[in-house]
C-alpha cells in the first residue's frame, strides 16, 4: 500500500493559527513587513515534529510552506508530508487497506489542528500528490533470509527494463537500491534497519522511526524476523504519472484517488516483472557446470563448441558475481560500442535453449506476496 506521500495544499486551502511554530516564521509571507526573497524563486519556513512526540507514540507530519513567485505573481502552498501506517498504526510494519481512507483524513486534521494549521476534511481528501512512496512488507519464512534475497537482487542486470540510473548497497548490504533522479526502487531489510535507527537515526533508510522503537520488546524472538521491504519512491508528479501510464491508468493526482489498494499493487508488480523477467537468463537448471554445456549442446545443435563456452562462462560468472562486477571484468561498459558487446551477448544467451529451474525460492515468495497482497499485520509476525 501507500506508506510516504506529500500532499501540497494551495494558500486559499489552508489556514495558519500560530505563524510562529514555523522557523523562520510564516508571518512576514503574509503580513508586512514581508520577508525579502532575495532574488530566489521561493522561500520557504518548515515545521518539523518533535523527537518527543514520537518517542511518547504520537505520530506528527512534516510541514513546508512556500512561497513562490509563479506566472508574474507570488502563490504560497503548504507541503504536508507523512507516512500514512504510522500516523495510522504507529508504525509502518503493519499496512493500510482502502477502508482506512476516511480515518486516515479525520487523524490527518487533527495531528495538523495539533501543530496550529487548519485544513478542511475536503482540501485534505483532494489534496494534489506531489510524491508517493508505494511499499510491500513481505514476511520471508523457510529459512530465506533478507540478505540471502538482498544478494540475489544484485546480479540481476535491470539497466534496461526499468530505466536504472545507478544501484548500490547501503547500509552494510542491509538494502539494495536501484536509483534515478525522481525514482527510487529500494530492497531493504525492516529489522536490520529498525536496529540501525536505535544506534543513530541517520543511519536508517526510512525516518521517524523513534516511534517504532520499542514495537518489538514483547516479542519472544525478534532477531529471528526476516521482513523484506519492497518500495517504489516517486518523487515528482511527472514521475507519478509516467510510471502510472506505464500501468495503463490515467488519473489525476489527488489523495482520495491514489489511496487505492489496487494502483500499489500493480506499481510494485510491474517493477517485479521487470526484475522476474530479468533473473530469467540465470535460471538455468544443472548440477554443475558440465551439465550446464551439455544442456547447451543437446538443445542447441548450431551453436559452436567456442561460442559454447563463451556463455557458460557468462552464465556461471553472472550467478556468482553481481551485473557490475561482471560488465567491468569483460570490459562492457563505459562507451557505447562496449554497451553494444554487452546488450549483444546478453540477448544471444536469451535466445538460447537450455535446462532452467524455477526462481530461487525467496524469488518466488516475493512474487506471490505481490500476487496476494494481503495487508501485512504486526499480530501475524507475532504468531508465528
Amino acid at each position: 500500500m501507500i506508506d510516504t506521500i506529500v500532499l501540497s495544499i494551495p494558500q486559499h486551502k489552508f489556514k495558519i493559527l500560530n505563524h510562529e511554530r514555523f522557523n523562520p516564521s510564516t508571518r512576514g509571507l503574509y503580513q508586512p513587513p514581508y520577508t525579502v526573497m532575495g532574488g530566489k524563486p521561493f522561500i520557504k519556513s518548515m515545521q518539523n515534529p518533535p523527537k518527543s512526540a514520537f518517542k511518547n507514540g504520537v505520530y506528527l507530519p512534516r510541514l513546508t510552506v512556500i512561497k513562490a513567485i509563479r506566472n508574474g505573481g507570488y502563490v504560497i502552498e503548504l507541503k504536508i508530508e507523512l507516512s500514512l501506517p504510522k500516523l495510522f498504526f504507529g508504525n509502518n510494519f503493519d499496512e493500510l487497506e482502502n477502508n482506512n481512507f476516511l480515518r486516515i483524513i479525520r487523524l490527518l486534521s487533527r495531528a495538523l489542528y495539533s501543530m496550529e494549521v487548519e485544513v478542511a476534511f475536503e482540501y485534505l481528501e483532494n489534496a494534489s500528490v506531489s510524491a508517493i512512496h508505494y511499499s510491500k512488507n513481505i514476511h520471508l519464512k523457510n529459512y530465506t533470509s533478507c540478505s540471502m534475497v538482498l544478494s540475489e537482487l544484485q546480479k540481476i542486470d535491470l539497466s534496461q527494463k526499468i530505466d536504472v540510473g545507478s544501484e548500490k548497497f547501503r547500509n552494510g548490504g542491509h538494502a539494495l537500491h536501484f536509483h534515478t533522479n525522481t525514482r527510487d526502487l529500494v530492497f531493504y531489510d525492516k529489522m536490520k534497519d529498525l536496529e540501525q535507527a536505535k544506534v543513530s537515526e541517520k543511519r536508517a533508510i526510512e525516518k521517524d522511526n523513534l516511534i517504532q522503537m520499542a514495537l518489538f520488546d514483547e516479542f519472544p524472538n525478534p532477531k529471528a524476523l526476516q521482513v523484506l521491504r519492497m518500495e517504489l519512491r516517486l518523487g515528482n508528479p511527472q514521475e507519478i504519472k509516467r510510471t502510472l501510464s506505464k500501468i495503463d491508468i490515467e488519473t489525476d493526482l489527488r489523495f482520495n484517488l491514489l489511496f487505492k489498494k489496487q494502483i500499489s499493487q500493480k506499481m510494485l508488480q510491474y517493477f517485479w516483472e521487470q526484475i522476474e523477467e530479468s533473473s530469467q537468463i540465470l535460471n538455468f537448471k544443472t548440477e554443475g557446470v558440465f551439465e550446464l554445456a551439455e544442456s547447451l549442446k543437446a538443445n542447441n545443435p548450431d551453436l559452436k563448441a567456442q561460442k559454447i563456452l563463451e556463455y557458460i562462462a557468462f552464465l556461471v560468472l553472472g550467478r556468482e558475481e553481481t551485473t557490475k562486477r561482471l560488465r567491468s571484468f569483460l570490459g562492457y561498459e563505459g562507451s557505447p560500442s562496449a554497451n553494444r558487446k554487452w546488450y549483444g551477448i546478453k540477448k544471444a544467451i536469451k535466445s538460447l535453449k537450455y535446462d532452467r529451474r524455477g526462481n530461487y525460492q525467496a524469488l518466488d515468495e516475493i512474487g506471490g506476496s505481490l500476487v496476494n497482497f494481503e495487508s501485512t499485520k504486526l499480530e501475524d509476525l507475532n504468531s508465528d
